[in-house]
């Protein structure tokens, strides 16, 4: 979240991007997605924490459909059969996962509930915020990041997550130092390709990719960490919802563009 706010605000100084400076016409403007987008971040960080990894990747699909439904209600965007079918083969193989997930935590799946929700309407706000031409992904990541800084650091006094700061003896590790710094960097590079992908994109497309790339974190995460218990009908279901995710990405980046009606009659200016 810093990065983005202090990179992007640099590259305006800098006049390399370009985006409406603080007003509280902005704030109104931007408002819920900061909100969602917190919500998306903090339920997020506690599902993970409270279901294994391998079935917190899968049962993330839920997110998928409802993307997709809230495509249909707010962005009057109906998908094909095709991308529907390949929607709910992922929704049926996180069915079975669930169905016999021996290390069932019901806190943690009422977390994954709540964060594929905000998950859905993060993808929804923002795909509006971007086709209604008020912000460009630059502003609108800028304000988003800096709208969710206050809140961050106030949940995190209310934590103890400031005594575990002030506890910590590793900051100078250069091990450390190399991981915080690029991860940080890549954390602001995921936020900017997904407003990308959302822009130039779609909201449910965006999602299934988040899902896709996750794919070897679902079979890593069976023999990392030591959370996962295998069972025969949860390790189908896994396979089944992964599958479903190549058989989306097949068919939304190999069907045919059709051209417009002035490339059609051959029109050339």
């Amino acid at each position: 979240i810093t990065v983005s706010i202090v990179l992007l605000y640099c590259l305006r100084c800098l006049n390399i991007v370009n985006f409406p400076k603080l007003s509280l016409s902005v704030a109104e403007k931007v408002m819920p997605l900061p909100l969602v987008f917190f919500g998306n971040l903090l339920f997020g960080l506690g599902s993970t924490q409270a279901v294994s990894l391998p079935m917190f990747t899968v049962l993330r699909r839920f997110s998928i459909w409802l993307t997709m439904m809230g495509e249909q209600i707010f962005l009057n965007d109906k998908p094909n059969v095709k991308v529907q079918c390949s929607v709910y083969l992922m929704l049926l193989g996180a069915g079975i996962a669930a169905s016999d997930d021996i290390a069932f935590n019901f806190h943690g799946y009422g977390l994954l509930l709540l964060n594929n929700i905000c998950t859905a309407c993060n993808g929804i706000v923002m795909k509006r915020k971007l086709s209604s031409k008020e912000f460009n992904h630059n502003g609108l990541l800028f304000y988003n990041s800096l709208f969710i800084l206050f809140p961050a650091i106030t949940l995190a006094y209310m934590t103890d997550d400031f005594d575990k700061l002030r506890s910590f003896d590793k900051y100078f590790d250069t091990g450390f130092m190399f991981a915080f710094f690029f991860s940080s960097i890549m954390g602001f590079i995921l936020n900017y390709s997904t407003l990308l992908c959302t822009n130039y994109n779609s909201p449910l497309t965006t999602t299934v990719v988040g899902a896709l790339k996750n794919m070897a974190v679902t079979y890593v995460g069976m023999f990392v960490g030591g959370d996962y218990i295998y069972s025969t009908v949860n390790f189908i279901g896994l396979n089944v919802s992964v599958f479903g995710s190549i058989v989306y990405s097949w068919v939304t980046f190999t069907r045919k563009v059709i051209p417009s009606p002035s490339i059609r009659k051959g029109s050339i200016v």
